[in-house]
């Protein structure tokens, strides 16, 4: 309908791409469906909130929030939302939907659906259970290798990521690193072992309201005795190992799309990880720096010894860098193929061998390839 703002035509009808305003369904004007072009009919009807208005819930989230859990700039950027003591930011949250509706059906309220941001979560843990009940998935990582997972979108590679750096507990099995549990054990124990890897998040999650260095230096402030003048030492030395030298005081918003993958690399690599998890290192880039990103992570592993588990959908830096590769296929939930490259194009099964045909070539010259250690 028409924005209730600006006047612009055929726009939202909670928010307006010309003016960026947002607004209520009943504000906009002369309203229809963009799919039947019928008009929309206002009606009564009873609706399930989340109370976030609530002080309980207020009280409760400032609470957490300043007791320690958070790091301080998360903490900061929460009391942004909440405002400050006595102000209330928060509104409720209506998480109903009435039928005709898809999902899950809320219990004792018929035709009454829960809303989709709600039960996509739920959707996805019991999608993901019943994955690892039917599903097993059983490889080794060797030291020293590039261990490349792939599969069409959709078939769990970042799933599978986020349960290898701890982020998600397995509903069935184990993720051990060197023979110890990555999910079960005391808290101090735990955090030691994370602080063994590194990882490199898709979206590159840098803070945007600091500089690269003190995004680098972070993780060191937080877990090390470092002073601070060997913390910035180390952040420009990271920097420069990814060819940032001179970013230092650069901000992320300041940076190109390759500049801000490397920059994410060198914070990943913060702590001198001899594990590192990339997500989609080369999505978004061009071929020239996706090239460029590729060489990056072979010279991590030929002069580092760096082990390297990478989560890609680019089939040119499959065969640029990986030792090994893991296919996991969309239909069978699971694991159906692992080795080189080349022996799962040559004698893969038919669904690996039609997804990595669609852009094997050489790889590129560079460091050694072949892994530096043993399992």
């Amino acid at each position: 309908g028409e924005c209730p703002k600006c006047h612009a035509k055929e726009q939202y009808g909670d928010n307006c791409e010309v003016c960026g305003a947002a607004y209520a369904p009943t504000e906009l004007i002369e309203p229809f469906s963009a799919v039947s072009g019928a008009k929309p009919e206002l009606r009564n009807s009873d609706h399930y909130f989340f109370k976030l208005s609530a002080d309980t819930c207020q009280q409760f989230l400032r609470e957490w929030t300043r007791s320690g859990t958070l790091q301080p700039e998360a903490a900061n950027k929460m009391q942004e939302w909440l405002g400050a003591e006595g102000e209330n930011k928060l509104t409720d949250w209506d998480i109903s939907r009435d039928a005709p509706y898809f999902g899950f059906e809320i219990p004792d309220a018929p035709g009454k659906f829960f809303y989709v941001w709600l039960d996509a979560p739920v959707g996805y843990l019991a999608s993901l259970k019943n994955y690892f009940d039917k599903q097993g998935l059983d490889f080794e990582v060797q030291r020293g290798e590039v261990l490349v997972v792939v599969g069409p979108s959709g078939c769990g590679k970042s799933t599978l990521l986020r349960h290898l750096v701890g982020l998600e507990r397995p509903a069935a099995g184990r993720v051990l690193l060197d023979g110890h549990d990555l999910h079960h054990g005391d808290e101090a124990a735990l955090a030691a072992l994370r602080r063994r890897f590194g990882v490199m998040f898709q979206a590159g999650a840098l803070w945007s309201s600091m500089t690269l260095g003190q995004n680098l230096m972070l993780p060191m402030r937080l877990f090390t005795a470092l002073p601070a003048a060997e913390c910035a030492r180390r952040a420009r030395f990271k920097l420069a190992l990814v060819g940032l030298q001179g970013g230092f005081e650069l901000m992320p918003a300041q940076l190109s799309g390759g500049m801000r993958k490397r920059a994410a690399l060198a914070r990943a690599l913060a702590l001198d990880p001899e594990l590192l998890f990339l997500d989609e290192p080369g999505s978004g880039l061009d071929p020239p720096n996706a090239a460029r990103l590729d060489e990056l992570v072979l010279h991590l592993r030929h002069y580092l010894g760096t082990t390297v588990v990478m989560v890609t959908h680019e089939i040119t830096s499959v065969f640029a860098v990986a030792d090994r590769a893991l296919y996991l296929d969309e239909h069978a939930k699971t694991m159906t193929a692992l080795g080189t490259p080349d022996e799962l194009l040559r004698h893969g099964p038919l669904a690996v061998r039609q997804f990595l045909q669609r852009g094997a070539a050489p790889a590129p010259a560079g460091p050694d390839r072949h892994p530096r250690g043993s399992a």
